[in-house]
């Protein structure tokens, strides 16, 4: 969005976060991290409605596992935390909500088809309960990878998005998967 002249930009909000690996590789446990991210109110071109000037902060648990079929694999994950934002509404001030996700992926030797649905639920009932779908397919090679994914909002968010990217593997990128 911008001013009806279409001219001019706007800086965005920034995110800073951190994970923490809590399991990894363990034959009978999932993969377990914990994630805890904050939104700083640092947009611009509020007018234009664009970014926010609230600030927001999250924490998640993920798990994931790995399963092999034949040659092939497959993970399963989950996610679930707590999520929640400035409102400026004087009766609530901030928006408390439940995240969650979950979804497959399936690796198949170059290829990786990804599924999730994902989304949050607050307690105002105004629009605060988005959930969306994701599919993904990605071609994996020794230096690029292709990728092409497509989301849909489900509830609460009436929006469509279809996304095609390249992965450049550095060498430092190669050396970390060598050696993991």
């Amino acid at each position: 969005a911008r001013g009806r002249n279409g001219k001019g930009g706007a800086g965005g909000d920034i995110y800073f976060y951190s994970i923490f690996q809590i399991l990894r590789n363990k034959a009978k446990w999932p993969d377990l991290s914990f994630r805890a991210a904050f939104r700083l109110a640092s947009g611009t071109n509020l007018r234009n409605a664009r970014y926010t000037d609230g600030p927001g902060y999250f924490f998640d648990l993920s798990a994931g596992k790995n399963y092999a079929i034949r040659s092939n694999v497959f993970r399963v994950y989950a996610m679930t935390g707590f999520y929640a934002y400035q409102t400026f509404d004087l009766q609530h001030l901030q928006n408390d909500c439940f995240l969650y996700g979950s979804g497959v992926d399936f690796i198949l030797k170059k290829w990786v088809l990804s599924q999730s649905v994902a989304g949050y639920s607050g307690y105002l009932d105004i629009g605060d309960k988005p959930l969306v779908y994701r599919a993904e397919i990605q071609l994996i090679s020794k230096k690029i990878d292709w990728k092409v994914s497509y989301q849909w909002g489900l509830h609460d968010y009436d929006f469509q998005r279809i996304r095609i990217g390249v992965v450049f593997h550095t060498k430092a990128f190669q050396y970390l998967l060598d050696h993991s």
